[in-house]
């Protein structure tokens, strides 16, 4: 009698050490969905802007007289690239081109120190008072530069996240609040750009990145704003497919009805690159 009640206690804790293995791949399969596309990710360029070097190797665009001060710095301990505005108005950018058809995606680190000081209610639709402590540009390819689309990824004082909005000056350009008031931290985001390119647009991706940017600025305000900008990768998440073709580059503006609000305040437009 003694054999079978052996067998049976060591077939229910087999059973169980069974069971046991089976909840905790199940567990470990479903934390953090997308994981898997994360790991597979192909990072093309890094900038971690911890030298001048990094800095170097992107370029700067005047959106009015005074530009934004972009310099290395030290912000709570790390180096990185500092944004300071005063009444001023310029983007950092960089090109590169990247196939809509392999499932592009951004990720950066940032900080923001000081809000321009708005006239009224922060808005995302006022033009008097469309600047942001930090924001960060996805550009897309067009033909012509006016129709180029772009995402407008921002960091606002006191509007909720996930707020999006188009531009006030151009609907081709679609803002997404990420994050909102001050912060001793920084703020890690990762945007699979398809994924957000159909969400703010409503269709998919057909078109390559041709450039990011980013840009501190506080001419509409007339007041100041600073950030810190670091570690910023793009690449592709999942298996490699054929390489897409180059394209013209369109850095985005605040906008093509700029021009005359600037003209009339002796401010000059950017030309397309």
């Amino acid at each position: 009698m003694r054999t079978p009640k052996r067998f049976l206690i060591f077939f229910f804790v087999l059973v169980a050490v069974l069971a046991l293995l089976l909840a905790f791949t199940l567990v470990r399969f479903s934390i953090s969905p997308g994981r898997e596309d994360i790991e597979t990710k192909r990072v093309l360029r890094e900038f971690s802007f911890n030298s001048d070097k990094d800095i170097s190797m992107w370029e700067e665009k005047a959106l009015c007289p005074k530009k934004t001060a972009y310099s290395l710095g030290e912000i709570t301990g790390r180096l990185c690239l500092e944004a300071q505005a005063v009444d001023s108005a310029s983007a950092l950018f960089y090109k590169e081109t990247l196939d809509h058809r392999q499932k592009p995606y951004v990720e950066w680190e940032w900080i923001a120190r000081k809000f321009p000081d708005w006239k009224g209610q922060e808005s995302l639709q006022k033009k008097s008072d469309f600047d942001f402590v930090a924001q960060f540009y996805v550009v897309f390819y067009a033909r012509f530069f006016p129709k180029a689309r772009a995402i407008q990824y921002v960091w606002t004082e006191s509007l909720p996240v996930g707020t999006v909005s188009d531009s006030p000056y151009t609907s081709n350009v679609k803002i997404l609040v990420l994050e909102s008031g001050l912060s001793d931290e920084w703020k890690q985001e990762r945007r699979d750009i398809s994924a957000d390119y159909l969400d703010l647009f409503g269709e998919p991706l057909d078109k390559d990145v041709v450039a990011v940017s980013f840009m501190a600025d506080a001419d509409s305000t007339d007041s100041s704003a600073s950030s810190g900008l670091s570690n910023v990768r793009i690449g592709y998440i999942g298996p490699s497919k054929e390489e897409g073709n180059d394209g013209d580059t369109g850095i985005p503006t605040k906008g093509p009805e700029e021009s005359s609000r600037r003209k009339d305040q002796g401010k000059e437009q950017p030309s397309d690159t």
